[in-house]
């Protein structure tokens, strides 16, 4: 004889599904959280490096070192915004500075942390050099670099 309707043993399979497919979507949704952005723009998704802005001058964009800028000091990072992109800048020696693309070879997250003179990708990890050079992976392949002079100044990029 067949049974007709809904039984005790549907119900359990059908509530079970749906219990591990809430906790699952969870799950990613609290995974996906350090890829989005934290509306701070001193300090852009959540990261440690601040972030400040240049001026488009042609193919160039333009960063001003005044006693406020957190690129004051050698050995001091940040990020650069400026219209169509981000670039990160690093203070290698008193009158010179490294400028690598902000975005990781890896995921293409943006890259936002900064630490004993790495950068650190916030979504897999992967740490580089001030030069753009892979230092931990999972990332294989270097960020791109950009010509950079200092008047004393002004930082000028070429991007």
């Amino acid at each position: 004889m067949k049974e007709s309707g809904f039984t005790r043993r549907r119900f359990l399979l059908r509530t079970s599904v749906l219990a591990a497919s809430a906790a699952f979507g969870g799950i990613l949704i609290r995974s996906l959280d350090g890829c989005k952005s934290q509306d701070n723009p001193t300090f852009p998704n959540g990261g440690n490096l601040q972030a400040v802005d240049a001026a488009l001058d042609g193919g160039k964009a333009v960063v001003t070192i005044d006693s406020y800028s957190p690129l004051v000091g050698v050995g001091s990072a940040a990020i650069v915004d400026f219209p169509g992109g981000s670039l990160l800048l690093a203070r290698a020696s008193q009158s010179t500075f490294d400028a690598v693309s902000a975005t990781c070879t890896y995921q293409a997250c943006t890259i936002n942390q900064f630490s004993n003179q790495l950068y650190t990708c916030p979504c897999c990890g992967s740490q580089f050099s001030i030069l753009g050079v892979v230092k931990k992976g999972p990332a294989t392949s270097v960020l791109r670099q950009y010509p950079t002079t200092f008047d004393g100044y002004l930082v000028t990029i070429s991007i």
